[in-house]
């Protein structure tokens, strides 16, 4: 844990004649709690420091307090609480944290290097007897934007560094170690399946042996270790990318990446219900869904919504995504349920508010609509999610013959958003409406020029952005640590596979 120096000075009595006739010294409590997904806690750890400040003030200034302790925690996924306390201004610090601890810590899977990283506690001595492996299965995972004390095992003795030291780990360098893992099993994936399609002419007997087969090894290994399957959804949904983006691939072979990719997602969470294993293939069918969409494959891309919805019904930038499907085919009566519901999920969400107010200004609910926009309009948010909000209430205050407040509001808003066009128009015509055109005629000659922005309606109209790539990244993280688990889920299925 690392501590801010000057906050801890910050923090300190200024009368030195507080601490009467003791050194003035700082009091610092460290507590570390690790918390399973279902709120039980794992392990914990407290510390209490006494540090002089006279000794000891100049390295404060300069940097902090860092201390490095310890948790012992079985495989799984967990939330460190991080709460650093000085108890004599009750000036606290909490952080949140999500930790994965994998199965096993072992070789990145390179086959040309037999050289790895291994995270230790500072001060602890490297474990010896290292048994050999053959086949590399885990990287570890390194927090981007820290240091981290490593040391580093090889089979050539020559090879080992003499010394341990600190290294900074860069994002870039995690996510580039995964990738090239990833892309490794992609292609021997892709080109498995290319082979098996080609290999017979009969195309249908093909088609069904490969679906049958790759059915039959998914139940096994579920039976054996249903975490193991983590890693084929990662897997299928990154072949289900490729298969979409790369031309001349056979037909059948992104509808059979998402059929593997859905039958993944819902064994998994059959075999293994825990809320964080429900998100994570939750989001990964969603993210299939909306490349889907993105394809042109809307009836599939509904099916793949629908179903991650039904493993994760709680997903705010899924229910906000489908939400956008049926609003974007006129399909009102569809939209609003989902965005009520998304609202109960996520209370502040603005353009959830906004598509709300929309569908039910279209079925006549003109009091919840108006109510729902001057939410967004007090809540604020982006220019182009103000200007809707501001065009679409004024509409319903014209439609209701309620022409001053129109114009009202509408001055505001062009005060608010004066680069805004559509907004100085809509003002113009209402101030026409009470019998001011030549007003109006002046605000639509006096126009601002246009620069080639996307309009608030286009934006309104684009795709809801999701938590897609945090979903790919969380989900790579989990299929990266779980690899050892799939490693001997096949080796035990071997037999009767």
């Amino acid at each position: 844990m690392e501590v801010d120096g000057v906050s801890l000075l910050d923090a300190l009595p200024t009368d030195e004649s507080d601490e009467m006739s003791q050194p003035q010294r700082l009091r610092l409590e460290l507590h570390v709690y690790a918390m399973t997904p279902d709120h039980q806690l794992a392990g914990s750890w407290s510390h209490r420091i006494r540090l002089p400040i006279s000794e000891l003030r100049e390295p404060l200034a300069a940097g902090g307090v860092r201390f490095a302790g310890h948790l012992e925690l079985p495989t799984g996924d967990f939330e460190l609480r991080l709460l650093a306390l000085e108890p004599k201004s009750q000036r606290f610090a909490l952080r949140h944290l999500d930790l994965t601890v994998p199965a096993s810590l072992t070789p990145p899977l390179f086959p040309d290097a037999d050289t790895w990283i291994q995270v230790r506690e500072p001060g602890a001595a490297p474990p010896t007897g290292i048994p050999a492996i053959d086949r590399p299965a885990a990287l570890p995972v390194l927090r981007a934007g820290q240091t981290h004390l490593l040391w580093f095992h090889n089979t050539n003795p020559e090879a080992i560094p003499r010394s341990a030291r600190w290294l900074p780990v860069s994002e870039a360098d995690a996510i580039a170690a995964a990738d090239t893992v990833s892309a490794q099993a992609l292609e021997a994936l892709c080109e498995l399946e290319s082979q098996t399609l080609a290999a017979s002419e009969d195309r249908l007997r093909s088609r069904t042996w490969m679906k049958s087969g790759q059915e039959r090894v998914i139940e096994q290994l579920a039976a054996t270790e249903p975490e193991s399957l983590i890693p084929l959804l990662a897997l299928h949904v990154a072949a289900h990318d490729r298969y979409v983006k790369q031309p001349g691939s056979d037909p059948f072979l992104p509808g059979s990446s998402r059929e593997r990719s859905l039958m993944l997602a819902e064994v998994y969470t059959r075999q293994a219900p825990r809320a964080v294993g429900r998100s994570l293939a939750a989001s990964a069918l969603a993210e299939v869904g909306v490349a889907i969409d993105r394809a042109g494959l809307w009836i599939a891309s509904r099916r793949m919504l629908e179903e991650s919805l039904t493993l994760d019904p709680d997903q705010a930038s899924t229910l906000l995504y489908l939400a956008y499907w049926h609003q974007r085919r006129a399909a009102t009566d569809d939209a609003v349920p989902l965005l009520r519901q998304l609202l109960a999920v996520a209370p502040q969400s603005l353009q959830g508010k906004l598509r709300l107010a929309h569908g039910l200004a279209q079925q006549g609910q003109t009091s919840e609509a108006d109510r729902l926009l001057r939410q967004v309009l007090h809540q604020g948010g982006s220019d182009w999610m103000l200007t809707i909000a501001y065009q679409e209430l004024a509409r319903l205050l014209l439609a209701q013959q309620r022409d001053d407040e129109a114009v009202s509001l509408l001055a505001g808003a062009v005060a608010h958003l004066p680069s805004q066009q559509r907004l100085r128009i809509q003002l113009a015509y209402a101030l026409d409406r009470v019998g001011k055109g030549h007003r109006g005629s002046e605000i639509v000659t006096a126009l601002p020029a246009d620069r080639g922005r996307p309009s608030p309606r286009n934006l309104y109209s684009q795709r809801p952005q999701t938590a897609g790539n945090d979903g790919r990244q969380a989900l790579q993280r989990r299929a990266m640590a779980r690899l050892p688990l799939l490693t001997q889920a096949l080796d035990q299925t071997k037999g009767s596979r």
